[in-house]
């Protein structure tokens, strides 16, 4: 078996290149998620990272505590879903690495620390 180190090289750059891409587009994408119709809305881009949050005001004048954390919960994961989706729909065609192409993309927002770029 001959392996050509240069041609290894230049295929982890590519795929360097690609994950800085795709983080590119992780930061562009930009989704609400939202709870009790509304009351609660949560903004996250495509690497989850929490841009917003609006909580109705009615909803502190029943001073039920519980209830707004439930909600607030219920919105960040509503938000974490639509991320999922957009991921998909985004770098479907992008990815162009093994195994990743037409796939849902859980966790791209760690990639580049898995080839020794920053997140």
């Amino acid at each position: 078996m001959n392996i050509d180190t240069f041609e290894l090289i230049k295929r982890a750059q590519k795929v360097q290149a690609q994950i800085a891409e795709m983080e590119e587009h992780l930061e562009q994408i930009h989704v609400t998620g939202s709870a009790a119709a509304g009351l609660v809305e949560i903004d996250l881009n495509g690497k989850t990272e929490m841009s917003r949050i609006r909580i109705d005001g009615e909803l502190f004048a029943g001073g039920d505590k519980e209830l707004l954390e439930g909600l607030i919960v219920a919105a960040f994961s509503d938000a974490q879903e639509k991320v999922k989706e957009a991921q998909t729909r985004e770098l479907r065609g992008l990815a162009g690495l093994p195994g990743l192409s037409g796939q849902g993309f859980p966790d791209l927002a760690g990639l580049s620390g898995l080839m020794g770029g920053a997140s």
